[in-house]
């Protein structure tokens, strides 16, 4: 044989065997291109010996099963058989004693001696063929038993096969969708700590920013500086992202064209909030007296609430216009609100149940 037919086996019927012959070039019929696509390697034949090993052990335990349900109704079978042989083997005797009473009338009238050992003879004769007929009828019933045995095993090994069947379908069905909400969880949860992390390394940007900016104008108010507003907000700003430990992340903050755009918003506000009446502390740095108008009288109580409220509404202000320029989602303003009604940072709110 070629080295083709030795290592390959093909799954189907070649009609031609190997015809290599012995120091020739000649290749073999099998060797061709058409039937190397039917080439099962070793590896391939191992697994599907494999699998057949196992549904030959699931049939072997199977039939012991079967055997053990069965074996109460073949021995009840088997008892029936018993007692109707042993009718027919009756019968068959009053059978013979008739006709042997039938025989010897016949002979007394025929008047014909028949010696005792032709007699015995044809009892023998006589017996074998009734043994003969008994055993025909049990090997019939014989064959009816197995023929009820094997539909009820056939029926039986369609029944598991179908549910086999079924029970697969289900298991791939399972590992698949199971495989499906576990990818979703997988993506939702990673999804969901990114943002959490952005949104706290916003809000603490949206914070330090806010506090510098308070600061930059508190400063910008109370110096005599002759920079205009915008440049000097710049370099504030500047010297704030400068000071900043971390680098800003881009969706805080997406490009530098912002600066300005937070300047005029600023000057916008300045303008629209009205002015106050400058402090003692403001006319001795710029060496002027008080003015002499008359100040109305407040209590202490209204003067701290008008503050608070001021306060309040430049917080609020603020947080919008940064949230219009920045465009932060919706989400996002929520957390914030959240942040800054309470004092939990939003990686603790995830970490709890």
């Amino acid at each position: 044989m070629c080295e083709h037919c030795v290592d390959y086996i093909f799954p189907q019927h070649l009609n031609a065997a190997c015809d290599k012959m012995e120091e020739s070039s000649k290749p073999c019929t099998n060797c061709n291109h058409e039937k190397k696509r039917y080439v099962i390697t070793l590896k391939e034949l191992k697994d599907q010996v494999d699998q057949l090993v196992q549904t030959h052990k699931f049939y072997l335990a199977v039939l012991n099963q079967f055997k053990e349900i069965i074996k109460k109704q073949i021995l009840e079978t088997v008892k029936n058989l018993l007692k109707q042989i042993k009718k027919v083997k009756t019968q068959q005797q009053k059978v013979e004693a008739q006709y042997m009473k039938s025989v010897a009338i016949a002979l007394k009238a025929s008047n014909t001696t028949i010696s005792t050992i032709k007699k015995a003879k044809i009892k023998i004769k006589k017996t074998k063929l009734n043994i003969k007929r008994t055993k025909l009828e049990i090997e019939k019933k014989k064959v009816i038993i197995e023929k009820a045995k094997l539909k009820i095993k056939t029926i039986r090994l369609t029944v598991q096969q179908e549910i086999l069947r079924v029970i697969n379908s289900y298991i791939e069905e399972q590992k698949t969708a199971i495989e499906n909400l576990t990818n979703i969880t997988n993506n939702v949860n990673n999804k969901a700590i990114c943002i959490v992390f952005r949104m706290y390394e916003t809000m603490k940007f949206i914070k330090k920013f806010t506090d510098h900016l308070e600061n930059s104008n508190e400063k910008f108010n109370n110096s005599n500086n002759s920079i205009p507003a915008s440049s000097a907000a710049v370099l504030s700003f500047l010297s704030f992202f400068s000071e900043l430990p971390t680098s800003v992340d881009p969706l805080t903050m997406s490009s530098l064209r912002n600066f300005n755009i937070f300047d005029e918003n600023m000057i916008k506000h300045k303008a629209s909030k009205p002015l106050k009446t400058p402090t003692s502390k403001h006319h001795m740095a710029l060496g002027s007296g008080p003015p002499k108008t008359p100040t109305p009288i407040h209590k202490f109580n209204d003067m701290v609430d008008e503050k608070m409220a001021e306060d309040e509404n430049d917080e609020k202000n603020m947080i919008q216009t940064i949230q219009k320029e920045l465009m932060i989602p919706p989400l996002i303003h929520h957390y914030i609100e959240i942040y800054s009604s309470a004092t939990v940072s939003p990686i603790d709110m995830v970490e709890q149940p």
